[in-house]
């Protein structure tokens, strides 16, 4: 390798590094009053705080589910559902993030706090 090739290695890694971090440091984060509305069946079942942490029964069409409410991110720990699509999704925390559970016909939002700083395309 010539001394060229290291600095231009070198740079790359500095702007991929720099990147890292930019992502991170805007990636968004939710205010202290977040809140998590859960609707079963169309019909609102209530409105947790993000930032109180809970366990709350969701009673669905399969059995029960069980949403997890922690450190200002919400998660579906378990549910009655055949598929556990819910169950493996990501936890949630920024402003309209949403898990859905088809089966059970449950819906969880995060329908407070602030907008991710990026955008769909970039997530």
């Amino acid at each position: 390798m010539k001394k060229k090739d290291i600095i231009l290695l070198v740079v790359l890694l500095v702007i991929a590094g720099g990147s890292f971090l930019a992502y991170w440091l805007m990636s968004g984060e939710v205010s202290e009053n977040g809140k998590v509305v859960v609707e079963v069946e169309g019909k609102t079942y209530g409105t947790y705080s993000l930032y109180k942490n809970q366990t709350v029964i969701i009673p669905g069409r399969h059995g029960d589910s069980v949403l997890k409410i922690e450190d200002g991110y919400a998660k579906m720990e378990s549910a009655g559902c055949p598929d556990q699509i819910c169950v493996n999704h990501l936890e949630i925390h920024n402003k309209n993030d949403m898990i859905i559970c088809l089966p059970n016909e449950i819906i969880v939002e995060v329908t407070e706090g602030e907008q991710a700083k990026t955008d769909a395309i970039v997530q």
